[in-house]
């Protein structure tokens, strides 16, 4: 019983802190999530390969794959999707992951982000930015992808 409430402390504390990541840019009018995080990793190379890995580790699905891969520039473009049961029928939310390296310092930059209705028979649907007036508990989508997101994160150690 102790453990699970300090699990939960720390769970609310987490959520308190951070907040609502995904947020829409006033300059561009569209949701994105950016932050940088600091490698422990020996080299630029070890981090790129480490964080490669995950993305196709953790965004495994018909609808994610890799656009850009250049080690050379320091940069990887992931167009990653997972898909949802916060409504009645199954939904598809996906987003592009553009990652830029720099020595051991790792920027991420979320975008393009969209909520597909799947329904039945897994036949992708309309598909409806989070940009649209039009999508309908637009507050709900953005966190659960927030927490699917924070979840894989926490996978990638560097």
């Amino acid at each position: 019983m102790k453990k699970l409430i300090i699990f939960i402390i720390i769970l609310s504390s987490f959520r308190f802190v951070n907040g609502q990541n995904i947020s829409l840019n006033e300059e561009t009018k569209k949701y994105e999530w950016n932050f940088e995080v600091t490698s422990k990793l020996p080299t630029q190379n070890d981090v790129y390969d480490h964080v490669e890995e995950w993305l196709v580790s953790n965004y495994y699905n018909k609808s994610s794959s890799l656009k850009l891969s250049n080690r050379e520039k320091g940069k990887l473009i992931y167009t990653a999707a997972f898909e949802t049961k916060i409504f009645l029928s199954k939904g598809l939310i996906s987003f592009n992951y553009t990652i830029k390296f720099n020595k051991n310092k790792v920027n991420f930059l979320l975008n393009n982000f969209a909520y597909t209705i799947m329904g039945q028979t897994k036949v992708a649907g309309i598909e409806m930015n989070f940009e649209n007036n039009g999508l309908a508990s637009k507050k709900k989508i953005i966190e659960e992808t927030e927490i699917k997101i924070i979840e894989n994160l926490k996978k990638l150690r560097l």
